[in-house]
């Protein structure tokens, strides 16, 4: 993955006057089309569970 460039990074910058961890950064890498298909596969079987209206979504981990 890292080498077709696809994935996501997160950093933030600091300074010491922020305590002892001025930085962080968060990386990932993952196929963009597989990951999309599977939070749309996973959400697809929630539905017939919800009630109407709006609600929170988190991707399961279940495989």
């Amino acid at each position: 993955m890292e080498a077709l460039g696809q994935g996501l990074l997160l950093e933030r910058r600091g300074s010491a006057a922020h305590g002892p961890h001025p930085s962080l950064i968060f990386e990932g890498r993952f196929d963009a089309t597989q990951f999309a298909a599977r939070a749309m596969l996973d959400a697809a079987r929630r539905v017939p569970r919800l009630a109407v209206g709006g609600h929170p979504y988190f991707l399961s981990i279940e495989q």
